[in-house]
């Protein structure tokens, strides 16, 4: 397999100068682990903001053990706090 070697670019969000791993890279490593983060977060607010009614009433009425329950509405009052403060 050839060996590809990319020209060094420029980081968009902290602007630092790296050699990147694949033809479309725009962050350098320690930037696109928080980028990465930061749209998995994104997704799951909006996934969260879309289906809550659906959610709820799933939850309601099939209630499962009490610690399922405590984790899944201690969940949702996170990321509606977090979506609802953006």
């Amino acid at each position: 397999m050839k060996k590809r070697n990319f020209k060094p670019k420029t980081c968009e969000r902290c602007g630092d100068v790296f050699k990147p791993t694949g033809g479309h890279a725009k962050y350098c490593c320690d930037c696109s682990i928080e980028v990465s983060r930061e749209k998995q977060l994104d997704c799951v607010r909006k996934h969260y903001k879309k289906n809550r009614e659906k959610m709820l009433e799933y939850h309601r009425k099939y209630k499962s053990s009490k610690r399922d329950s405590k984790m899944f509405f201690r969940t949702l009052a996170m990321t509606s706090t977090i979506a609802d403060s953006k």
